[in-house]
């Protein structure tokens, strides 16, 4: 029984990492959206924040690290595609700072996530499943 609610939890999980994804291309891609707090440098911690949540979630749902590296990488790409079609984008700018929050966030995502995967996975607090879904 234990392993049908954690199979359910990486399913959800997985499903918000999706969902994550695409307001990630959404927001990058709309002209004109701003942050909802604004200071110097706001959207640097938005940057952060999306792609620390973008690299840590596969950690923790996907049993396989290879899968869960490949998808957290994978985010960096995204994040380096999406800040170079700002270019096109009526209202938004390219910025590499925005590509080095990017790289912090997924940085830091990684870190803490082999870490949480290492307690989860690990030490046995989990059942680990045969088979992960990504």
């Amino acid at each position: 029984m234990a392993v049908k609610g954690i199979k359910r939890l990486q399913v959800i999980l997985a499903i918000m990492w999706v969902f994550l994804l695409v307001t990630d291309i959404w927001l990058s891609l709309s002209p004109g959206v701003r942050p909802p707090y604004e200071f110097e440098q706001s959207d640097k911690f938005y940057h952060m924040g999306m792609y620390f949540l973008l690299s840590l979630m596969p950690f923790v749902y996907s049993i396989n690290i290879t899968k869960a590296t490949f998808l957290s990488l994978m985010s960096l790409m995204v994040g380096i595609i999406l800040e170079y079609i700002q270019f096109f984008v009526p209202f938004r700018e390219f910025s590499i700072m925005d590509i080095c929050a990017n790289e912090l966030g997924i940085l830091l995502g990684i870190i803490i996530g082999v870490r949480i995967r290492r307690y989860l996975y690990g030490k046995g607090k989990i059942y680990v499943l045969p088979s992960s879904l990504f």
